[in-house]
């Protein structure tokens, strides 16, 4: 086995983006809920650090500033509880309560928050905020539906899972047998509703 491993420097933003691609993955290629959720928010946790260094305003800190004070500390762990849960269950003989509809929006906050903090997206994370908003156009300021009417084309008017999966496996599939062209699919920066 000696030699078959090579040693890795890995950053932050590295570490972040394989996190998030591979919690895509996981959610749409075999619907691993608990494996994405787990991942997103690993990614989340490795980029808090660079978003407090540059001051960057991230989803979790603009629902934070929306929460009483004196409920902060609740609502934090409500939003970690199956994360933590998912991560140390061999140190916990409990169970924890899963939303599984709470997955899409731990994928799509890590990936807007890593467009905040790094300024770019891989062609996965794009893809992924894409699907996310053609399924909630409603999240979107004024000007931002306008930039993603091609997108919301693309998906034919189709927001099911079904039609997500099966996108995304074309694209992948057209990756590993080196067809496919990531830079089609860039995502621009969006505005959220306040």
């Amino acid at each position: 086995m000696k030699g078959e491993f090579n040693e890795a420097l890995l950053d932050k933003f590295s570490v972040a983006s394989a996190h998030i691609d591979a919690a895509i993955e996981l959610f749409f290629r075999s619907r691993n809920l608990i494996g994405a959720h787990t991942l997103a928010w690993a990614a989340l946790e490795v980029m808090r650090a660079d978003a407090d260094e540059g001051e960057v305003r991230t989803s979790m800190r603009g629902m934070e500033e929306r929460i009483r004070p004196e409920h902060l500390v609740e609502f934090r762990r409500y939003m970690k509880s199956s994360f933590y849960f998912f991560k140390h269950s061999g140190k916990d003989d409990g169970f924890t309560r899963f939303d599984a509809s709470i997955v899409e929006y731990t994928i799509f906050f890590a990936c807007y928050d890593y467009h905040r903090i790094y300024g770019a997206n891989t062609w996965k994370m794009s893809y992924f905020s894409s699907f996310f908003l053609n399924r909630n156009p409603d999240y979107l300021k004024g000007d931002g539906r306008e930039l993603m009417a091609s997108v919301f084309e693309y998906f034919q008017g189709d927001t099911s899972f079904s039609k997500g999966r099966e996108l995304i496996n074309e694209m992948c599939d057209l990756e590993e047998r080196g067809l496919f062209d990531p830079t089609k699919f860039r995502f621009h920066r969006i505005e959220l509703l306040a």
